[in-house]
């Protein structure tokens, strides 16, 4: 089983309109310098990022959970007035050199876009592979 972290700034394309493309691009690598960050002390490996979003593949379900959290935490309302949002489901995937596909990582994505400002969203699958007991405070579920 993998788990797939997806990361975002909710509101980015505003900024991008309100304030240019130079402001949003320093916002947006400000973010994902931050991220970075967490991936190495959770343990988990950066996939890809796309302009705002950052692709995280963890290994064990419990540190993405935490690794949510802690994103939240730490890189949420930091970024002007923009919060991060997060999606994290935990299933088979297929790696293809440094990428992976399938339905868990198109799923990930899809719970991130559903995540308010400065909320994780976890799939079932995500909680129940983490076990209750190791899960996270804070963090909620779809």
């Amino acid at each position: 089983m993998h788990s797939f972290l997806i990361a975002d700034l909710a509101g980015f394309t505003a900024l991008t309109e309100a304030h240019g493309d130079e402001r949003a691009a320093d916002v947006a690598a400000d973010f994902v310098d931050g991220m970075r960050r967490l991936v190495t002390r959770h343990e988990a490996r950066e996939i890809k990022t796309m302009g705002d979003a950052v692709l995280v593949h963890i290994g064990d379900a419990a540190r993405a959970v935490c690794l949510a959290e802690c994103a939240v935490g730490e890189l949420g309302s930091r970024h002007g007035s923009l919060a991060v949002r997060i999606g994290v489901h935990t299933g088979p995937a297929v790696q293809r050199g440094a990428d992976w596909f399938g339905a868990t990582v198109n799923i990930a994505a899809r719970v991130a876009a559903e995540a308010r400002a400065d909320e994780a969203l976890l799939t079932d699958a995500t909680v129940v592979a983490a076990g209750e007991s190791r899960r996270c405070a804070g963090v909620t579920r779809p």
